[in-house]
């Protein structure tokens, strides 16, 4: 874990950027998707964006360094949040939009580098948000939600997030292989070294003590 820290916390960096740039270069969408949601849209994407900026600067303090796992849980339920508002706003169960949050889960799940654990609370985490704005949705517009739909999209959400999880698990076997052969590498590197100083030292002993009998 501590050899881990350094490089997840640059990869949640590049993750953040990466968010805070296509959040609002989904605007495209909004326009032709939603032409009807322009203005609202693209100030949740741009919130969203701000916030994401704000979290990529306080990884970079020693406090948020400490707590980079946590920090990892909150990062993909930002856009997630601002995804499924959208989703409560406009079409519910029946939206397009349960795609961005497949998008999320992928994209984060490559760049953060998480622990199965992780992995799967950051799935529920995403599942949750998803199904209340479709609850939500469905309770506010009084509209008969198309089961049909709703379980296609519940469908490939789930099978986005078990693949997440799966891959986690065989992802971090094989950095942690690849941590313990380096780990041994260095380790025989310093016994080698430490062997060589005593030659060198037992060298220069029988170079002097033969300088002394001649």
């Amino acid at each position: 874990l501590e050899h881990e820290r350094s490089v997840r916390v640059a990869n949640f960096r590049i993750a953040c950027l990466t968010a805070f740039v296509f959040m609002p270069v989904g605007w495209s969408l909004d326009w032709l998707v939603y032409p009807d949601q322009i203005k609202p849209f693209l100030v949740l994407r741009l919130v969203c964006s701000v916030l994401l900026l704000l979290i990529w600067w306080f990884v970079t303090t020693p406090f948020g360094a400490r707590h980079y796992r946590f920090l990892g849980l909150i990062l993909p339920g930002l856009p997630s949040l601002c995804i499924s508002w959208m989703i409560f706003i406009k079409d519910g169960a029946q939206s397009v939009y349960y795609a961005g949050l497949n998008l999320v889960l992928l994209g984060a799940a490559m760049i953060l580098r998480w622990s199965v654990r992780e992995s799967l609370l950051v799935v529920l985490e995403v599942m949750i948000i998803y199904l209340t704005a479709c609850f939500l949705h469905a309770h506010k517009s009084g509209t008969p939600v198309d089961h049909s739909i709703f379980f296609n999209n519940t469908y490939f959400l789930f099978v986005t997030g078990a693949f997440v999880v799966i891959g986690s698990h065989f992802y971090n076997q094989l950095r942690f292989r690849e941590f313990a052969l380096r780990f041994e590498l260095d380790s025989n590197k310093k016994i080698l070294e430490v062997s060589n100083e005593k030659l060198d030292s037992q060298n220069k002993e029988l170079a002097d003590t033969i300088q002394k009998l001649t």
